[in-house]
């Protein structure tokens, strides 16, 4: 895995980790700042956004990207 990351597994990870936090920080933070009323309109669209992200994850649109992933399932 190192090999074919060129070691930059572990810094793709924490640069997911990182974007996937601050992605909840900011939903959160556009929640707390929302009346009730406007709160419940910005739930689907914060869920929207996160299916289309797991989506791409699940499905995504490189041959590239994934051979990688299958690759990265055998581990």
């Amino acid at each position: 895995m190192d090999w074919l990351g060129k070691n930059k597994d572990e810094k793709n990870i924490d640069f997911s980790m990182r974007k996937s936090r601050d992605y909840s920080w900011d939903s959160a933070n556009l929640l707390w700042s929302l009346s009730e009323n406007h709160n419940q309109e910005a739930i689907p669209r914060i869920n929207c956004l996160a299916v289309q992200h797991s989506e791409l994850i699940h499905a995504p649109k490189t041959r590239t990207l994934r051979f990688v992933l299958k690759f990265m399932q055998n581990f």
